[in-house]
């Protein structure tokens, strides 16, 4: 879409509008960010973010770092949020809006605020490195344990 339809509006939110072209170069821009962070193929990156642009942008920067998602929402109990960290042990966690919880998450975790990025920094495309056994995205359940558990998704999954 970003070669089809460059100006095409991707994203509309409140005020805010993003091209295809925009949310492209801002996508790579943070798979880039990644990738020089030791971000390899199958890594799961939690994004703790609002509803906004920069969890859209974060997905798809994610993705095209070859690393899969993990979507934590900013209503989860602290408890649980600690419980999912330690289960997936990310190098990164990417976030937006939810520093009441970055500040009860142990400081073992790099954080990195996706609103502070320079999305006008390393825009160019970049390579694909996913096979399609690849991971793309992991939930977590709420478990009839009382325990989340984490459902893998590949790209695989989501083409078929």
């Amino acid at each position: 879409m970003a070669k089809k339809y460059p100006e095409r509006h991707a994203i509309i939110f409140n005020d805010i509008k993003i091209t295809f072209k925009e949310l492209d170069e801002m996508s790579n821009s943070i798979a880039h960010y990644l990738r020089t962070h030791g971000i390899q193929r199958n890594d799961i990156i939690p994004i703790i973010s609002d509803r906004s642009p920069y969890y859209i942008i974060s997905i798809l920067g994610i993705s095209k770092a070859g690393a899969a998602y993990l979507p934590i929402d900013i209503k989860f109990p602290i408890d649980r949020v600690q419980y999912i960290l330690q289960e997936v042990k990310p190098k990164i966690i990417l976030f937006n809006n939810a520093q009441n919880i970055i500040e009860n998450i142990n400081n073992k975790y790099l954080v990195y605020n996706i609103k502070n990025h320079n999305f006008s920094k390393n825009t160019d495309f970049i390579h694909n490195i996913n096979d399609y056994d690849d991971l793309c995205y992991v939930l977590f359940t709420s478990g009839t344990t009382g325990k989340p558990k984490g459902t893998l998704i590949t790209h695989f999954n989501i083409y078929n």
